[in-house]
C-alpha cells in the first residue's frame, strides 16, 4: 500500500495499482495510529503527546503559508525526483482529517474486505479497539481550532 504520490510515482515507471484506497474513498487502519492496549495504559502521557503532535502536523501541512516547506518535505521523505509528484502529493493532504477521529465504519469497512480472506477478523469488536480520548480532549478544550487560527 502507497500512498497517492508514491503511488503516481511508481505508475510513471511501470507498475500498475493493483488497488487505489483514494480512489475509492475507502480509508481504514493505514490512516490511523495504532498502538498496544499495553503501551497505551503504562504510557498514557506519551500517547497524548503523540496525538497532539499529529494534530499539530496536519494542521501544519494545511496552511497555505507552509506549502513550500511542505513540499520540499514531501521529495525529500518520499524521494521525489520532480516537484510536479511533490504538488500532487500536497493537492493529496486537503484529504486529511482536521480532527483526526478514527471512523468506525471505514475500519468496519477493511474489516469487511480482511474478512474474504480470514472469517475470524469478524470476531474481532472493532468500536473496542478504538481509543479517542485525547483528539476529543484536544477538540473539546478548543486546542485544534487554535491550532488552525494561528496557522
Amino acid at each position: 500500500m502507497l500512498n497517492p504520490t508514491q503511488s503516481i510515482e511508481m505508475q510513471t515507471k511501470g507498475f500498475f495499482v493493483l488497488f487505489d484506497t483514494n480512489a475509492s474513498t475507502m480509508f481504514g487502519a493505514q490512516s490511523s495510529p495504532v498502538t498496544t492496549g499495553a503501551y497505551l495504559r503504562q504510557h498514557p502521557d506519551i500517547v497524548e503527546k503523540f496525538s497532539t503532535a499529529l494534530v499539530e502536523a496536519i494542521a501544519f501541512s494545511l496552511a497555505p503559508s507552509n506549502r513550500p516547506e511542505v513540499l520540499r518535505t514531501i521529495m525529500r521523505v518520499f524521494d521525489l525526483p520532480d516537484m510536479g509528484a511533490a504538488e500532487r502529493g500536497y493537492e493529496d493532504l486537503s484529504n486529511l482529517n482536521r480532527r483526526p477521529y478514527p471512523s468506525i465504519d471505514n475500519l468496519k469497512d477493511v474489516q469487511k474486505i480482511v474478512a474474504l480472506y480470514d472469517r475470524r477478523v469478524l470476531d474481532v469488536d472493532v468500536e473496542g479497539l478504538i481509543e479517542d480520548r485525547f483528539v476529543r480532549k484536544l477538540d473539546e478544550t478548543g486546542q485544534i481550532d487554535g491550532l488552525y487560527a494561528r496557522q
